[in-house]
């Protein structure tokens, strides 16, 4: 009887251990698993245990190795590449039989995370009907009651992805915006069928994260059993993690916890959804961080200003006399505001391929640029000796795709593994593009630098690169599926696609890997021209956010070194919890965060800067100091880089971040005297 009693409680005990829901997460892009980190860690405290598997390996496997079976909830990752895909395309094909698989698995639920389109009639399109499995209740126009209910819902939340959505809250790019919100507490139970929201409406939503509700919606068809949950990819960036989205995560760190509660909220709920199981008191979220093991020696920037020279070049373009002394004005200004700062570093727009590549769309107009450097440091050298300060240290900033317009559009461009076009961007390992738009450009202009009279013997301190590329007609980025254009066989005569070899072979995975290599073999061949360009310069790369995709995470593993560290500058507001997710791929970097200028509306808003660099390692950059010796025009473009402070309170900010040290700490006014602020 006793032992009878012990193997009871041991099944009792196995299956509370067991109990929580198995999700698999398949994705049509290609991540690195820590993508999703902060995902998997609230959705693990929620009870659902999520396995994540990239498309490399969606098509290198057979439908019957992801094991179907073992989960409760198969969710798809809907990738702008997948949905892109010419007719025809192999990799799609591939994917479309594995979602139809899925929804065959008895009893498990199917949900679909969309990019962040807007698409208008969503559900009467016909891939989106494809990818539901031409399922009545979900893209049928019956006139049943039940089924057009969830479709009206479905197809609202659809057409409101949450990075359109106005949110009550700073981010480290956007002012809180004011307008209309989503029903959130959706909630229809029918004979045939039911539309709950997620998370469940009830619960106490602070004011400034309504718009953000629902995240989710959950479908069910009581007829078939079958349920079906719609959300965003973008709730990854709700949940924060390495990689975050300057549009919706807050920059403020008690919110931050509040929408991280809001996302184990939802799972907690899809936990109940999924198993039938009511929990009576959902436990609270504890944030779980990654922080880094290895403290990182090497230079460090503090302080830094992004800026342009723009007045310098533009005094150079006009005889109007009245033009030339405005023009002037803004340069004794904008000088001034360097040196009262205390900016221990300007990363400068000079983007020398725009003036010294084969394809500069300023061609012959080297002299120009030069002249215009030249007038600018000698001020700058003047003003800083005036304040009996050492002159900060420059970067020369390269915005790589600026050259990259019609007809000089990238000849190897990038291709997806959709076949999917991008003609406006550079295939990522193409050496040539590189070499010409990044490599050389950098190499004439620290020749350049060295003529006294044009540094004037400011430092140059090393190089930023803009990785954003701007202007481009459907994506500023490097795919996480890019890497796969057409390979020319000249003893054939003919072009192959690699696409088609691979996936027959199930190497897709291993072709990504071997990219990865090739990446960081880049950045390793970077790092040396620079260092002959800019002996001990520091290299910094720009991007909106941290990715680990293939390319990035093999670049900055290049670039990097523990001694040498690569300087990140994004839009990120909480490195220092995921740190150690770059540690973990050898990627060594510090990061600065952004501060925009229109976050400074009066004074209490000065302390917004020292915070930054609590929560980063590396300090803090300005986003773009240069727009602020213009009149300020909150109908421009650039009034998000502009603060409508006055000049003297424009003063008294500089003063302040003069006393700034590292990690929000002050120092008295003079600390700074004949530094550099590197570490």
């Amino acid at each position: 009887m006793k032992l009878f009693v012990v193997g009871l409680f041991v099944v009792l005990l196995s299956a509370q251990i067991n109990c929580a829901t198995k999700l698999l997460l398949c994705d049509t892009e290609n991540h690195e698993v820590d993508t999703y980190v902060g995902l998997v860690d609230i959705a693990k405290q929620a009870g659902v245990d999520i396995d994540y598997v990239p498309c490399s390996k969606l098509v290198d496997s057979k439908i019957s190795e992801l094991g179907f079976v073992k989960y409760s909830a198969i969710f798809f990752l809907i990738g702008q590449g997948f949905l892109r895909a010419p007719q025809g395309s192999l990799a799609q094909k591939k994917i479309f039989l594995t979602i139809d698989s899925a929804r065959k698995v008895g009893g498990a639920t199917i949900g679909y995370l969309f990019p962040p389109l807007r698409i208008t009639g969503a559900l009467r399109r016909p891939l989106i009907k494809r990818l539901f499995g031409n399922d009545e209740l979900m893209t049928g126009e019956t006139g049943e009651k039940d089924g057009e209910i969830s479709r009206l819902w479905v197809q609202r939340f659809l057409e409101r992805p949450f990075e359109f959505r106005s949110f009550r809250y700073h981010t480290s790019l956007n002012l809180p915006g004011y307008g209309g919100v989503l029903k959130s507490d959706v909630a229809h139970d029918g004979d045939k069928a039911s539309i709950v929201a997620l998370p469940v409406a009830g619960e106490k939503v602070e004011n400034r994260l309504v718009p953000l509700f629902p995240l989710a919606m959950m479908v069910h068809d009581k007829q078939k059993n079958a349920k079906t949950f719609v959300s965003f990819a973008s709730l990854n960036s709700l949940a924060g993690g390495v990689t975050e989205n300057f549009r919706l995560f807050p920059s403020d760190g008690e919110l931050q916890q509040k929408m991280r509660q809001a996302v184990f909220d939802l799972f907690v709920g899809l936990d109940e959804k999924v198993s039938g199981a009511k929990k009576k008191k959902p436990p609270v979220y504890r944030h779980v961080t990654h922080k880094a093991k290895n403290k990182l020696v090497g230079k460090k920037i503090r302080k830094t200003a992004w800026m342009e020279i723009e007045p310098f070049i533009e005094e150079l373009k006009t005889k109007d006399e009245k033009e030339i002394d405005e023009l002037k004005k803004r340069q004794d200004l904008l000088v001034e505001y360097i040196v009262r700062s205390a900016a221990g570093a300007l990363w400068i727009g000079f983007n020398p391929q725009m003036y010294f590549s084969p394809i500069a769309r300023f061609a012959g107009e080297e002299s120009r640029l030069l002249k215009a450097v030249s007038n600018f440091t000698e001020k700058l050298e003047d003003k800083s000796t005036e304040a009996k300060i050492a002159p900060p240290e420059i970067f020369v900033g390269v915005e790589i795709a600026n050259n990259l317009y019609e007809p000089n559009l990238p000849k190897q461009c990038a291709r997806d593994l959709f076949g999917v076009q991008y003609p406006d961007v550079p295939d990522p390992l193409s050496k040539d593009f590189w070499k010409s738009e990044l490599v050389e450009p950098v190499k004439k202009f620290a020749e350049a630098w060295k003529k006294y009279e044009v540094s004037h013997g400011v430092p140059l301190g090393g190089v930023i690169i803009d990785l954003e590329m701007y202007g481009r007609k459907v994506v500023g980025e490097f795919p996480s599926l890019s890497g796969f254009s057409v390979e020319k066989k000249m003893e054939e005569g003919v072009s192959r696609d690699p696409i088609i070899d691979l996936l027959k072979k199930r190497g897709v995975s291993g072709h990504l890997n071997k990219l990865a290599t090739n990446a960081e073999e880049l950045g390793v061949w970077i790092k040396k021209e620079f260092e002959v360009a800019i002996p001990g310069g520091v290299i910094g790369c720009y991007a909106p956010t941290i990715s680990l995709d293939w390319f990035y995470r093999g670049l900055y593993r290049g670039l990097s070194a523990k001694d040498q560290p690569l300087q990140l500058f994004t839009f990120n507001v909480n490195f220092r919890d995921y740190a150690g997710i770059l540690e973990k791929h050898e990627v060594w970097a510090k990061h600065s965060g952004a501060f925009m200028f229109s976050k400074l509306e009066s004074k209490k808003d000065f302390e917004k800067l020292g915070k930054i660099s609590e929560t980063n390692i590396g300090g803090f950059w300005l986003n773009r100091l240069s727009q602020n010796v213009k009149p300020f025009r909150k109908d421009k473009w650039y009034a998000i880089e502009q603060t409508p402070m006055n000049h003297k309170q424009k003063l008294q900010f500089f003063d302040y971040m003069r006393k700034l040290a590292y990690a929000g700490v002050h120092v008295f006014a003079g600390a700074n005297k004949g530094t550099t602020f590197w570490s």
